[in-house]
C-alpha cells in the first residue's frame, strides 16, 4: 500500500487532535479560571476551535485519502482498525454544516455560563431559552447527521457507538426493579441511619487537598503529566498527550465527597494517560467510548475507593490529617461511607440510588429530544420524576433541574454512560479479581499496581479499535450483561448492613 496514505491519514488525525485539545484547555480554563465578563470572548474562541477542527476533519483532502486506504486490500489488522474508526467519525463530522458546528459551540459557553447565574439566582428562567436554543441546534446537527434515524439515537451514538436506544431501555428496565428492592431491603436494615455527624469546617479544604493529591498519586496518576484543582463540578480534561487536569469540590463537613470525586476523576485520567499517544488522533490513541471511559473513572473511584481494604490503607492517613475522625472507629467510618438514602443531588447520590438518578435523566432528555417534553415544562418533568423514582423533592432549582451542566453544554445521550460504565466495570473488575487473587492485600498496602496494569493491558492498550460491546467482551470473557452490577451491589451492600453496626 501507499505508505504516504496512511501516513497523511495519521497526521491529519493527530492535527484534529490538537485542535481538539486546545478546545479541551479552553473548557477547563471556564470551569477553573473565567471570570463572567469573559464568557462571550470564550464563546466565539471556543467556536473558532470547533470551526477548525471541523475543517480539518470535513476536508475533501482527507476523505479522499480515506477512499483511498479503503480501496486497499494490504492494510495490517491494526491500519484497517484506524481507517474504519477515521472512515466512521469523520463521515459524521463532515455532514453537519460548518456553521452549525460553529453555532453549537458558541451556544455551550454561553448556555453554561448562563445555567452558572440560574443556580445562583435559583431561577431556571435564566436559561430557558438558552437551553431551548441548544435543543434545537443538537436536533438539527443529528438530522444533519441521518435525518432517517431516531435523533436520540444519533445522540447515543457520539458517546456510545454500538448501542441501540432499545437496548439501554432494556438495561434500564432490568435495573429499576432490582435496585428499587435493594433499596427496600437496605432500608429494613437501617443502612440510612448513622451515628456520625461532622460539623462544617471539620475537614479544611487544604488539607483535603492534600490527601486527594496523595491518594491520587497512590493509584498512579503522574502529577509530572497531570494536576489538580478546584471547580464547582468534577471533572478530567485532557489538554494534551502529557496534560491531564482533574478537577474536584470541597465540602467542609465531608472529606470523602472530594476524596471519591478525586479518585472517580484520576481513574479518566489515567486511561487518558495510558493512551498510546505515538497513535494520537486515531483509534490506537483515543478512547473507546464515553461508556467505557466511565467504567474506568467507576473502577477506581466505587470497586477500589469504596471498598474495605482501600479503606484499611487510607483511614488511617485521613485520621492523622483530620482531628475530627478522632473519635470513631474505622468499621463505623466504613458504615457512614456506605449509607443509603434516597437523596436529591445524583453526584453525591449513594451507589445503589445513584442508578436512579441516571434513569431519570435517560427518560427525561429522551422525551426533551423527541420533541415530547419542552423546556419550559422541564423543571415540573423533572419534580414528577424524582417523586415517583426517588420518593425525594427538591427545594430549590439547584437541587433539581439545574444541579447538572450536561444539558446546559449540550451534551445529550452522555447521561447513559454512567451506568454504562457502572455495568462495565463491575464485569471487569469480576475479570481482574480472577487474575488477582490477592488483591485485598494489595490494596490494604496501598499497592494498586496490580489493576493498574490489567486495565493497561485489556482497556488502555487498544483504545477504540474495537467497539465497547467487543472490547469489554474481550477483557472480560463475556458480552457486557447487567447481572455483575447487581451482584456487586447486593453482596456488598448486604454484607456490610446485615452486620451488626
Amino acid at each position: 500500500m501507499p505508505q504516504n496514505d496512511f501516513s497523511a491519514l495519521s497526521e491529519q488525525l493527530r492535527q484534529a487532535a490538537c485542535i481538539e485539545s486546545i478546545d479541551h484547555l479552553l473548557d477547563w480554563d471556564q470551569q477553573v479560571n473565567l471570570s463572567e465578563p469573559a464568557a462571550e470572548g470564550r464563546g466565539e474562541q471556543r467556536a473558532y476551535i470547533s470551526a477548525a477542527h471541523h475543517a480539518i476533519l470535513g476536508s475533501s483532502a482527507l476523505r479522499e485519502t480515506l477512499e483511498r486506504l479503503k480501496a486497499r486490500g494490504d492494510l495490517s489488522p491494526l491500519q484497517q482498525q484506524i481507517v474504519d474508526e477515521a472512515d466512521w467519525r469523520i463521515a459524521r463530522i463532515s455532514k453537519v454544516p460548518a456553521e452549525l458546528t460553529r453555532e453549537l459551540a458558541l451556544l455551550k459557553v454561553r448556555s453554561v455560563q448562563a445555567w452558572e447565574r440560574a443556580r445562583v439566582e435559583q431561577s431556571f428562567a435564566g436559561v430557558e431559552s438558552l437551553l431551548g436554543s441548544l435543543i434545537e441546534a443538537s436536533r438539527a446537527r443529528a438530522a444533519a447527521i441521518d435525518s432517517s434515524a431516531n435523533t436520540y439515537q444519533t445522540m447515543l451514538d457520539d458517546y456510545e457507538r454500538g448501542i441501540t436506544f432499545a437496548e439501554l431501555e432494556t438495561i434500564f428496565s432490568e435495573l429499576r426493579p432490582e435496585l428499587t428492592t435493594l433499596l427496600g431491603e437496605l432500608e429494613e436494615l437501617g443502612a440510612g441511619k448513622s451515628e456520625l455527624q461532622f460539623s462544617d469546617g471539620a475537614f479544611p479544604r487544604t488539607v483535603q487537598y492534600e490527601l486527594c493529591r496523595e491518594v491520587v498519586q497512590q493509584l498512579g496518576f503522574s502529577f509530572d503529566c497531570g494536576r489538580l484543582d478546584t471547580a464547582t463540578h468534577p471533572s478530567c480534561s485532557t489538554c494534551g498527550p502529557k496534560d491531564v487536569r482533574l478537577t474536584t469540590r470541597y465540602e467542609e463537613d465531608d472529606f470523602v465527597f472530594a476524596l471519591t470525586s478525586a479518585i472517580h476523576e484520576a481513574g479518566h485520567g489515567l486511561y487518558d494517560q495510558g493512551l498510546d499517544e505515538g497513535y494520537l488522533g486515531t483509534a490506537k490513541g483515543r478512547p473507546s467510548s464515553l461508556g467505557v471511559h466511565e467504567s474506568q473513572s467507576i473502577i477506581w473511584e466505587r470497586q477500589v475507593g469504596l471498598s474495605e481494604p482501600f479503606w484499611k490503607f487510607c483511614f488511617p492517613r485521613a485520621r492523622k490529617k483530620f482531628p475530627a475522625l478522632a473519635g470513631c472507629s474505622q468499621s463505623e467510618f466504613y458504615r457512614w461511607v456506605h449509607k443509603v438514602e434516597p437523596s436529591l443531588i445524583r453526584i453525591a447520590a449513594d451507589e445503589i440510588s445513584y442508578h436512579l438518578h441516571i434513569i431519570a435523566r435517560f427518560e427525561l432528555e429522551a422525551a426533551l429530544m423527541d420533541g415530547s417534553l419542552a423546556p419550559r415544562d422541564l423543571p415540573g418533568a423533572w419534580d414528577d420524576k424524582y417523586r415517583s423514582l426517588l420518593g425525594v423533592s427538591a427545594a430549590k432549582p439547584s437541587e433539581g433541574v439545574l444541579q447538572d451542566v450536561h444539558w446546559y453544554a449540550g451534551y445529550f445521550g452522555y447521561f447513559p454512560t454512567y451506568t454504562l460504565g457502572a455495568v462495565y466495570a463491575a464485569q471487569l473488575f469480576s475479570a481482574f479479581e480472577k487474575t488477582s487473587p490477592k488483591w485485598k492485600d494489595d490494596f490494604e498496602a496501598g499497592d494498586f499496581g496490580g489493576l493498574h496494569r490489567w486495565l493497561g493491558k485489556n482497556i488502555y492498550s487498544h483504545g477504540a479499535c474495537y467497539l465497547p460491546r467487543e472490547l469489554i467482551s474481550n477483557a472480560a470473557g463475556e458480552a457486557p450483561a447487567a447481572k455483575y452490577l447487581m451482584r456487586y451491589l447486593r453482596e456488598k451492600y448486604l454484607g456490610i448492613f446485615k452486620q451488626p453496626a
